[in-house]
């Protein structure tokens, strides 16, 4: 039998521990990181200017990059929060409410499906051994809005499995639609939803699921005109020509030669591109040199990509919590390069040795629930308790998610993500545990009659 105080229970212990990362904000301060200013740049251009711009418009020479860098929708939600204060702990608050809602669904949705203690026992250590996901929480950075944007668009699919009322469907659809507004990371989420909904309207024959599919790409493709009227150049977000240039073919070079000569190359590609006579021509012949670095090295990208979905995986994510308490290391450090540049004794023994003993210890629970959750994700896919339509578009979802990430891969961006891999995790364990059950059963000798 089920205890009815459970829920109400785990609402308040989810508010507590929103509460005290909230407070530890206040007390260290770090609620910046390098992208929070081209937010609020967004914020203030909206609102005194009626234009989503990532620079300061008024004292700066307009850079076309920056029109597009930052839809505008993150910016939207800072304007809307300045409207109760423009104290910009406000917008910390709100994004704890909202993540508050959105693993209060979460524990609801499992406590109702599984209702065990074992489940739950998964639910509550994730949100222990993952403080990454509440460091970005109390930061001015888009990641927290987008992860609550998806579960609710998860939750309207579930829904509609549930009831069928095409309501659901469309709210489903246009929360994705809002969720390229948010982050550039969703523009071509469109492509593998369209697919989804094929999939979909063939289980269910309703139109309907097709034809609001189309307001993702719609949104886009409105985003992306506007983009052409203000640069000339039809295109949704020039992260993405940065992200190529600076992550992906900047990636290349660095693991061919070092990082020096991919900044010097990087320099040198950017002040080429600046002889260029109009954006359009800029943006092509960026994307075309980064490409071209790509395409002429398949191999080493494709294992650089790899690793960057396995860092996303399983990465702790210590420069955000270092950020967040206002740590300064040393020495900046990845465990990851260490281990590539000096092998793996040398390269661990030369991380931790300029890593304190408290970061040390942060950084390895971390990294030993990131390893511990992995087979659980994956496994919770057999379970059927989930629907499979909704199974199936939460692992598209995942995997879109870390694949687009490439060769960065960093903790940070599986914020938006980690309330849904919470949501899996108890399902996994479940199946994990029916199987030992099994094997034990079958294990047991009964005495001959």
């Amino acid at each position: 039998m089920k205890n009815s105080n459970l829920p109400y229970n785990a609402f308040l212990s989810i508010l507590f521990i929103h509460v005290v990362y909230f407070m530890l904000s206040i007390i260290f301060g770090g609620i910046y990181t390098l992208d929070s200013s081209e937010y609020t740049n967004t914020t203030s251009n909206l609102l005194h200017h009626g234009i989503s711009y990532a620079g300061n418009i008024t004292t700066d020479i307009p850079n076309p990059d920056l029109y597009s860098l930052r839809p505008p929708g993150y910016g939207f939600f800072i304007m809307m929060c300045s409207l109760f204060s423009e104290n910009h702990y406000c917008i910390l608050v709100v994004q704890n409410v909202l993540s508050t809602i959105v693993l209060y669904f979460i524990y609801k949705f499992i406590y109702d499906k599984i209702g065990s203690k074992d489940g739950l026992f998964w639910f509550w250590s994730g949100l222990v051994f993952f403080p990454v996901y509440f460091v970005l929480v109390n930061m001015v950075m888009a990641d927290a809005v987008l992860g609550f944007i998806l579960v609710m668009a998860t939750f309207s699919l579930h829904k509609y499995l549930v009831s069928h009322q095409w309501i659901f469907i469309l709210f489903f659809n246009l929360l994705l639609g809002v969720s390229v507004l948010v982050k550039p990371v969703m523009m071509y989420f469109w492509i593998p939803n369209l697919l989804f909904s094929v999939y979909l309207y063939f289980r269910h024959f309703s139109v309907k699921i097709l034809l609001t599919a189309f307001i993702l790409p719609l949104i886009a493709g409105l985003w992306s005109y506007r983009n052409y009227q203000k640069t000339g150049c039809f295109h949704f977000s020039s992260i993405k020509m940065q992200n190529l240039l600076e992550l992906n073919a900047g990636a290349v070079i660095s693991y061919k030669y070092d990082h020096e000569t991919m900044k010097t190359h990087r320099k040198f590609i950017r002040s080429e591109s600046d002889k260029m006579n109009t954006y359009k021509e800029k943006s092509e012949f960026l994307l075309r040199t980064a490409e071209d670095t790509i395409l002429n090295n398949k191999a080493i990208y494709s294992y650089l990509h790899l690793k960057g979905m396995a860092n996303f995986m399983l990465a702790p994510g210590r420069v955000d919590i270092e950020t967040f308490f206002k740590r300064s290391p040393e020495k900046e450090i990845s465990l990851l390069y260490e281990i590539e540049k000096k092998g793996i004794t040398s390269g661990v023994y030369s991380y931790f040795s300029n890593v304190d003993f408290l970061m040390f210890l942060t950084v390895l629970l971390i990294f030993i629930w990131n390893i511990i959750s992995l087979p659980l994700l994956f496994i919770s896919f057999f379970n059927h308790k989930l629907p499979l339509p909704l199974r199936i578009f939460i692992f598209i979802l995942l995997t879109y998610i870390v694949f687009v990430s490439g060769p960065g891969g960093y903790a940070r961006f599986k914020t938006a993500i980690y309330p849904l891999i919470l949501l899996l995790l108890p399902f996994g364990a479940e199946i994990i545990n029916q199987k030992i059950m099994a094997y034990k059963k079958s294990r047991i000798k009964f005495p001959a009659s």
